[in-house]
């Protein structure tokens, strides 16, 4: 997936699905955070990492929805170091209560929180973005492209006119309704709703006047 590994997100897909269930040692760690901090944890992973990292190991904490998550941060780009220690502190002890053989150092963990739900609405997006792709352009010969960009699209009209035309004639809504019906085959988790949901539109012409005709450069940009 995005930010964590393929299998590391499919246990804790299935996790949340209840097709599988956390061990002992995460479900003891996952009801610390639920009563001290309201922090609803999906599952946690630890991870023995090789030199030349400065840490000999990391703990990956899944968290399960956006809000949860940013209880981890300070600001969106600083972390709330000080939580994070008392999240090491505790799977320790957590850990030494379950009779953990590994004997780990507060200073040889790092601690890594994840977003689960972005990683889910992503991956469904991916999935019904390339279903939409393939299925839009025979009715409507109108769209020039469509792509993904992690929980959110974008729809390519031809030109900057098209945006306003379409809009106005009601399509670009009716496209919307469509793209939704298709994302919401894919939503295992029901995640999104009509609220939430995140289709956009441009233009090709906006692509090759501001990024070289490139849609990776646009993804990028």
């Amino acid at each position: 997936m995005v930010l964590l590994d393929n299998d590391v997100y499919r246990e804790a897909k299935n996790i949340a699905l209840g097709i599988a269930h956390r061990s002992p040692l995460a479900n003891d760690f996952a009801a610390w955070a639920a009563s001290e901090y309201a922090i609803r944890i999906l599952n946690i992973q630890l991870q023995k990492l090789d030199p030349p990292s400065r840490f000999s190991y990391r703990l990956l904490v899944i968290i399960t929805n956006t809000e949860d998550y940013q209880k981890t941060l300070l600001s969106p780009w600083e972390r709330n170091d000080q939580l994070l220690a008392e999240m090491a502190r505790q799977f320790l002890a957590v850990a030494a209560k379950h009779g953990s053989a590994e004997k780990i150092l507060l200073t040889d963990l790092l601690v890594t929180c994840y977003d689960f739900s972005r990683e889910a609405m992503t991956e469904a997006n991916w999935k019904a973005t390339e279903e939409f792709r393939a299925e839009i352009r025979r009715p409507y010969p109108i769209i020039w492209d469509v792509i993904a960009l992690f929980e959110s699209s974008v729809v390519f009209y031809f030109s900057d006119e098209d945006i306003f035309r379409y809009l106005e004639s009601g399509v670009s809504q009716t496209v919307t309704d469509e793209y939704y019906s298709i994302l919401k085959k894919h939503d295992d988790l029901s995640l999104f709703t009509k609220d939430n949901l995140r289709l956009s539109f441009d233009s090709k012409e906006n692509v090759d006047k501001n990024y070289a005709g490139s849609l990776f450069y646009y993804s990028r940009g």
